[in-house]
């Protein structure tokens, strides 16, 4: 995940004392204002400044995926295999590559993409994990975005060997809700405020009213840094064994290959428990319970359906003795008869940083990962945005500068094909379309 470097920025041995640590990232977008500020922000000394690429006239790409996937990426396709290069070479023995990008706009999806299907042909051993953000129907902004994401995801299906969603609706509601229990917990029976007053303005969606620019930006900047704490804190959790010690390591390999049965269904959902700002568990068999819970999943409408894959991260103060008391919670849950066994367990002893120093709050963190066919949910609204704007063809031709037509088509079918897989494995019982359950097993009554 980093590399040990001096003050000049030259690489140390492995083994020897860490004088500064560099990211082992390589950061990609058109629009240089967005780069300039993390290289000149709080977190710049973390990145490379020769690790990055931008469009020489920094127009972006337009919201438009055929833009960054296309145009874009054929400029630009050189330039990417060099930094990926420079990246792995290093290495003594990389084992995967974690994508975080954005479906909503033109470089995140476009770009993204392409680079996802760069890495698939340069370095085709390398796991490759994908976790894009989806844009929120409620308050996105870009009317393209149905396009973009359903573009992007089609890709996505074939090049990643797994992606892990996050939803702008769910992370929002999360932190919502933080703020909401903060709120009740500091009120109790004195005189509101005007900072109180200004709260509830806000969860009403009134506060930006009769604000100047700044100070909208300013509260739009705190909105967006929460929800991020939230995405950053999951990923943290599932790279935590690549960076700490602990009982039981998961590598991004082996969670690609143990959550993806089917090479068709390579989408799976996140649950956390605690959430940043969210209660607390009483014991650890609860934080198991809670992080499968439709109120700490960071996808909307990912919770229930078959569980085919599962995969359980525990953080902290917690044992594998008293995890596997918790993994009675998936007793519930439909489970075809070739996965009732299939949870892989990963345990590490440093507990999540942002609940250090909270004598209030658990040692420990739990992370679900969980393949299951409801993630047909989330799918399908994306599919229904598509459809919506596809049937009547509606902003088409700004796709058709870079791509043909049927290439849009495509990547909707694509889509739609794995929400209707997902269908068909819950009604056949966790077998896809051309197995014959009898032939393969005597699959029984889902394990309930």
């Amino acid at each position: 995940m980093h590399r040990h470097v001096d003050a000049e920025g030259t690489s140390l041995p492995p083994s020897g004392k860490v004088q500064g640590l560099k990211a082992r990232a390589v950061l990609v977008d058109m629009e240089e204002g967005v780069l300039n500020s993390l290289l000149t922000g709080e977190l710049s000394s973390l990145f490379d400044q020769t690790l990055y690429l931008t469009s020489t006239c920094g127009s972006g790409s337009g919201n438009n995926w055929a833009q960054g996937y296309s145009e874009y990426g054929d400029t630009y396709h050189n330039t990417m295999c060099d930094l990926i290069s420079r990246v792995l070479e290093p290495c003594d023995s990389p084992q995967a590559c974690l994508f975080m990008h954005s479906l909503g706009g033109g470089t995140g999806s476009g770009l993204g993409s392409r680079l996802i299907e760069v890495l698939q042909d340069e370095c085709p051993s390398i796991a490759r994990v994908s976790a894009p953000v989806l844009p929120s129907p409620a308050s996105d902004d870009v009317v393209t975005s149905p396009y973009n994401s359903v573009m992007a995801l089609s890709h996505l299906l074939d090049s990643a060997d797994l992606v892990l969603p996050f939803d702008n609706a769910r992370l929002a509601a999360i932190t919502d809700d933080a703020k909401a229990r903060n709120r009740g917990r500091g009120m109790g029976t004195r005189k509101p405020t005007q900072r109180d007053r200004e709260r509830e303005r806000e969860a009403k969606g009134e506060l930006f009213k009769g604000m100047t620019s700044p100070e909208k930006k300013k509260k739009a900047s705190d909105a967006f840094r929460a929800m991020n704490s939230v995405a950053a804190a999951a990923l943290a959790d599932v790279t935590a064994s690549m960076r700490f010690g602990g009982e039981l390591n998961i590598d991004l390999n082996e969670l690609a290959v143990n959550l993806v049965p089917f090479r068709q269904f390579n989408v799976a959902s996140m649950g956390m428990a605690p959430v940043p700002g969210g209660p607390s568990p009483r014991s650890i068999p609860s934080a198991v319970a809670a992080a499968f819970d439709p109120s700490n999943q960071l996808v909307s409408g990912a919770q229930g359906g078959l569980r085919m894959a599962t995969a359980v991260f525990g953080r902290g103060a917690l044992n594998a003795g008293s995890l596997a008391d918790g993994l009675g919670a998936l007793s519930g849950m439909p489970t075809p008869l070739w996965a009732v066994d299939g949870c892989k367990v990963g345990l590490c002893s440093t507990p999540p940083s942002w609940l250090l120093g909270n004598r209030t709050r658990p040692r420990y963190g739990i992370l679900s990962v969980s393949n299951t066919s409801a993630t047909r949910g989330t799918v399908s609204a994306i599919h229904a945005a598509f459809h919506k704007l596809h049937k009547r063809k509606v902003y088409l031709h700004h796709y058709l500068s870079f791509i043909d037509a049927g290439a849009v088509a495509d990547a909707g079918q694509r889509v739609l094909d794995l929400v209707q897989g997902y269908e068909g494995l819950e009604r056949s019982g966790g077998y896809p379309q051309g197995v014959d359950p009898e032939a393969a097993g005597k699959v029984a009554p889902l394990i309930m």
